[in-house]
């Protein structure tokens, strides 16, 4: 954080206590961020690793996989630890565009909520390879259509 950075980079001319005082910080709290540094350090390399590999799935399936698909294509890979789901939802969300908020007939986002929920009977978003978005459908029957 912001806050436990000043900390360590005032050390040098100042107290960590009269520090934490002034700021109202908990020493605890900065010495623990400090003391983790190594873990946040690792598991942002680990995060770069699996952003990779859930890319490379994503690619090769045209980008119509989400995350519980990739994951499941993850765990196939024998050379590589289990992942969870969450962790390649959150992945795929710091890697770009989300492709449910985009609206499925016009391609772009609405200001309005109404707008900016794609309609999903009978087609599905994905996301291309060259990026680009498109409707694919999909082979169900809306329960709440009448004909």
């Amino acid at each position: 954080m912001i806050r436990f950075q000043f900390v360590d980079d005032a050390q040098k001319n100042h107290s960590v206590k009269r520090i934490c005082e002034v700021l109202k910080l908990n020493r605890s709290s900065y010495y623990k961020w400090k003391n983790s540094s190594s873990a946040r350090r690792k598991r942002l390399i680990s995060d770069a690793i699996l952003g990779a590999r859930v890319t490379t799935v994503f690619t090769a399936e045209n980008g119509c996989y989400g995350a519980k698909r990739i994951t499941a294509e993850l765990k196939d890979q024998i050379d590589h630890d289990p992942v969870n789901h969450k962790r390649v939802a959150r992945i795929m969300r710091s890697l770009g565009p989300d492709p449910r908020k985009v609206d499925a007939d016009n391609g772009s986002t609405g200001s309005e909520p109404s707008e900016m929920t794609p309609k999903w009977t009978g087609h599905t978003v994905c996301l291309a390879r060259d990026l680009s978005f498109g409707v694919v459908p999909v082979p169900y029957r809306d329960p709440e259509f009448r004909s």
